[in-house]
Formats: C-alpha cells, structure tokens, sequence
C-alpha cells in the first residue's frame, strides 16, 4: 500500500496490455518532441519500450532527457516582467505514454 495517497495503485506495476494500449494511441505522422521519437518508431518498437517502461517502475526513475519541456510563454504587458509569463508543459512522445500508462 502506498503511503502517500493510502491505495494500492502505486505499488502495483502497469500491466503489458495498458502499456500496450498507450503506445497503441501514439498518432504517426505528429511532430516529434525535444526526443526527436516520430511516432512511426514508438509503434514499431512498441516491445522495446515496453521494457524501458517496467525499468522505469522498476527503478523508479524517469531519463534525465524526458524531464524537459517546460517553456514560458509571454501573455502581455512587459516582456522584462516574470508575472507577465504563463507557463507550458510540452511532453516528447514517450513522456505522454508514461503519463498514460502510470497515471
């Protein structure tokens, strides 16, 4: 049982078929992230990332390279002025698949 939100769902591993769902939904054709994945690849080698997947709940660590994406958007007014920013998220492709899968 997990300690911090008192379930079990943290300490049971995603199965293969919600892993394979998630690489399933992965759409060819999109622009690739700061990992430079194309789609095309991500359902090819489905198998493969599905045992980078497991490591990952495993060691319960995320690629250094998948961590990035965060970018401040100016909204209006001063540009020298930080409250003048919103900020956004932008996952690579395998990012959005292990959100997919461990959330």
């Amino acid at each position: 049982m997990c300690t911090d939100c008192r379930t079990v769902c943290c300490t049971v591993p995603p199965n293969d078929v919600g892993k394979v769902m998630a690489i399933s939904e992965v759409k060819n054709g999109k622009a690739k992230g700061h990992d430079q994945m194309p789609g095309e690849l991500i359902t090819e080698r489905g198998q493969e990332l599905k045992k980078v997947f497991s490591k990952i709940w495993e060691e319960e660590t995320i690629p250094h390279e998948w961590k990035y994406g965060i970018y401040p958007i100016h909204k209006e007014g001063d540009e020298m002025m930080g409250d003048d920013y919103r900020v956004v998220t932008l996952l690579c492709t395998t990012n959005k698949i292990l959100a997919n899968i461990f959330m």
